[in-house]
C-alpha cells in the first residue's frame, strides 16, 4: 500500500512585497523564504529591492527590466528568466547563481529551448545600478511572443543543498504581460531539472495552457470526477508522476467547489495510487487516496517535483503577483 507520510503547507502570506498581512505592509521589510529539507520546514530570509521588478519594457530587439533598487551584491543568487510563447526562455544568472543544463554562471545570459533543454544562442546582457537589458538582435527572439517573467532570489551565505526545490523554489517576483489578459499562469521550472533528482512539470507556454477558469453561473464547463465528494465534477490536470515503486503515482488535480467569493474557490489536490494498468495514469479505481490540498490563489503556480532521500517532495507555489504573497505547500511521499 502506498503511504502519504507527510503534506506542509505554508499557508500564511509570506509576502515577497512587504507583507506577512495586509495591514503590516507598510511596516516590514520585504520576506522572502526557503523551504529546509533538513528541518522540513519554511526559513524566511529579507529580499532586497534588487530582485523585485518595477516594470518591463520590450521594444523591437531587447527587453529591459527595471528593478525596484540597485542589483543585489554579486555575493547573492539570483535568476532573471523571460519565458516566450515559442518555447523558448532567456535566462541570466546572476552573483552565485548556477544553472547545470546547460552549465551557466554569473554574467551568463542565453536563450534556452525548454523541450530538452537546449542552449540556442547567447545574449548580450546589460547590467547597470537597477536595470537589466537584454539584447534580442539577429532575430533569435520576438517580443511580441513573451509571455512572462520571473525573478528567483536566495541570500548567498544559505546552503543551496538544503533549499528545497533549489533555485526554482525560491520565487521572488513574477511579471505577466498584459497583452495576455488576466490569466493564472503555470510557471515553468525546467531549468533546474537535475538527473535522478527532479522531474520539472512542463506545460507548452500560452494562455490555453492556463489553469481552469472559475465557474460562471450559466455556462457549461467539461469535468471528469468528483475528487472531494461534493457533488461536482472536478478538474482533472492530467499530469501523473512515478515515485517509489513502479506502479506507484501521484496526480494533480483541481477541486472545484464553484463559489468565488464565498470561501470555497477552487483548489488544487495531490492524489496518489497505483497504476495497476499500467496506462501510464491513474483512474478511479486506482486512486488510494488524497494527501494534500492548497487553495489556488488569482494569481500563478508553479508545480515542480524533487525526489530526496528516495522520497519524493511535490511542490506548489501559488503566487500572486499584486500583494507579492504565496502559499508553498510540500507533500512528502514514500513508497511501499
Amino acid at each position: 500500500m502506498i503511504c502519504a507520510m507527510l503534506a506542509y503547507s505554508l499557508g500564511i502570506e509570506l509576502a515577497l512585497g512587504g507583507a506577512v498581512s495586509i495591514s503590516a505592509q507598510s511596516r516590514l521589510s520585504p520576506i522572502g523564504h526557503y523551504f529546509s529539507k533538513s528541518r522540513f520546514r519554511a526559513a524566511g530570509y529579507p529580499v532586497p529591492p534588487g530582485a523585485r521588478i518595477d516594470s518591463v519594457a520590450l521594444a523591437n530587439d531587447a527587453v529591459t527590466l527595471r528593478m525596484r533598487g540597485d542589483l543585489p551584491s554579486i555575493e547573492e543568487r539570483m535568476v532573471v528568466e523571460a519565458f516566450f510563447s515559442s518555447g523558448h526562455v532567456l535566462v541570466l544568472t546572476y552573483g552565485k547563481a548556477e544553472l547545470f543544463a546547460p552549465r551557466m554562471v554569473h554574467g551568463d545570459a542565453r536563450v534556452i529551448e525548454i523541450e530538452g533543454l537546449k542552449s540556442v544562442a547567447n545574449v548580450n546582457a546589460t547590467l547597470s545600478e537597477s536595470t537589466i537589458r537584454f539584447s534580442l538582435a539577429n532575430g533569435q527572439l520576438k517580443v511580441d511572443d513573451i509571455h512572462y517573467v520571473v525573478v528567483r532570489y536566495l541570500p548567498g551565505f544559505v546552503d543551496l543543498a538544503d533549499v528545497a526545490g533549489a533555485m526554482g523554489g525560491c520565487i521572488s517576483d513574477v511579471w505577466l504581460n498584459p497583452t495576455a489578459g488576466r490569466q493564472r499562469v503555470t510557471i515553468s521550472n525546467a531549468v533546474y531539472n537535475l538527473e535522478g533528482r527532479r522531474t520539472s512539470i512542463h506545460l507548452p507556454i500560452g494562455p490555453q495552457f492556463g489553469h481552469p477558469p472559475k465557474v460562471i453561473t450559466g455556462v457549461k464547463i467539461n469535468k471528469e470526477f468528483d475528487f472531494d465528494g461534493d457533488g461536482t465534477k472536478d478538474y482533472s490536470f492530467k499530469l501523473v508522476f512515478p515515485y517509489g515503486a513502479r506502479h506507484n503515482r501521484v496526480a494533480i488535480v483541481y477541486l472545484d467547489h464553484g463559489i468565488p467569493g464565498a470561501g470555497l474557490e477552487d483548489t488544487l489536490a495531490v492524489i496518489f495510487g497505483q497504476d495497476l494498468d499500467l496506462d501510464g495514469g491513474l483512474s478511479l479505481n486506482e486512486m488510494l487516496g488524497m494527501a494534500s490540498r492548497v487553495p489556488l490563489l488569482l494569481g500563478h503556480v508553479a508545480i515542480f517535483t524533487e525526489t530526496y532521500n528516495n522520497e519524493m517532495l511535490l511542490h506548489l507555489i501559488s503566487f500572486e503577483p499584486e500583494t507579492k504573497g504565496f502559499t508553498h505547500t510540500i507533500g512528502k511521499f514514500v513508497g511501499p
